[in-house]
């Protein structure tokens, strides 16, 4: 008996997980805008006039959800947050279907020529090599940035500035 309810117990609790990667052409100069709940942001310089995103999905399906994390998961590598409105890349804007017990983390090359506004919930960001301005905020979690060649700012519990 107490095996069968460990069983339930963990497997109401399984993780999901996924990915997707696309290539989108883009404008310069570019602006990123990028958003995740929960999960890891990094953003780094890569050819002029494309943008690459991997993302990688995390979904668990908890005891006081009706939501299929399996469907969501395949849903979201289907169609995955991306949209691009003239020189403005959005990455992350998640239907409100997806976003409980859904993570996404973001690998993200785009030119140099690239201004960034990042947020997170809960995860780290890394921006390096761009020539900004970048603003970054994380509800918890560190933001690295790094030879950023216009403003940056950074607000989470902890930062890392390098010398």
């Amino acid at each position: 008996m107490l095996a069968a309810a460990l069983f339930v117990y963990s497997s109401a609790w399984a993780q999901v997980t996924g990915s997707f990667e696309r290539t989108v052409n883009v404008p310069e100069p570019l602006r990123l805008e990028v958003a995740t709940g929960a999960g890891e942001i990094i953003v780094q310089p890569g050819d002029a006039g494309q943008a690459q995103i991997k993302g990688t999905i995390r979904a668990t399906h908890g005891l006081f959800s009706d939501r299929d994390p399996v469907d969501a998961v395949h849903q979201l590598e289907r169609q995955p947050p991306i949209e691009l409105s003239g020189n403005t890349l959005r990455v992350g804007r998640v239907e409100p279907w997806a976003q409980g017990g859904i993570s996404i983390s973001y690998v993200i090359t785009v030119p140099a020529r690239t201004a960034v506004s990042a947020d997170s919930g809960s995860g780290d960001q890394s921006v390096s090599s761009l020539l900004g301005p970048v603003e970054a905020r994380a509800g918890s979690g560190t933001i690295t940035l790094r030879d950023i060649g216009g403003p940056a700012t950074a607000r989470t519990g902890s930062v890392i500035v390098p010398e």
